[in-house]
């Protein structure tokens, strides 16, 4: 009976490791979206385009009509939601490094976004959608 009750948990565990490794496989692919960033609190506000590219282990943003991007290193990840540090690579005159983003996966083809600065306040909020995915 020991035996039995040893290799079932063997069974449930692999599964759900194996689950969990598909399940961030799910996100993988090209997303894009517009944001929103709050400039002034209720008086100015401006928006832009973004795109977020997910694959195994390698994650870059691209905020397009900015003209600047780099990539994501990941923090976190519980389920459907990825906490990144940005690592932006080109366009420092448009943008600000070092801050935090934040994807929350709410099916296979929406996401909502959120960007920190680096005193973790709110900045940026808009919603992206699959526009392809990638195949590992």
């Amino acid at each position: 009976m020991k035996a039995f009750w040893q290799g079932t948990f063997i069974l449930v565990t692999g599964f759900y490791f194996f689950t969990v490794a598909n399940a961030a496989e799910n996100y993988f692919g090209v997303w894009s979206g517009e944001l929103t960033e709050v400039v002034v609190a209720g008086r100015q506000y401006s928006q832009y385009d973004v795109t977020l590219t997910m694959a195994a282990n390698a994650y870059r943003i691209d905020y397009d009509s900015l003209g600047c991007g780099g990539k994501l290193r990941l923090l976190n990840r519980r389920g459907r939601f990825f906490r990144f540090r940005d690592e932006l690579t080109y366009g420092f005159d448009d943008c600000h490094n070092g801050g935090r983003t934040e994807i929350h996966f709410i099916n296979p083809e929406l996401a909502a976004f959120q960007w920190f600065d680096k005193k973790g306040v709110l900045k940026v909020e808009g919603h992206l959608r699959r526009h392809s995915q990638t195949m590992i």
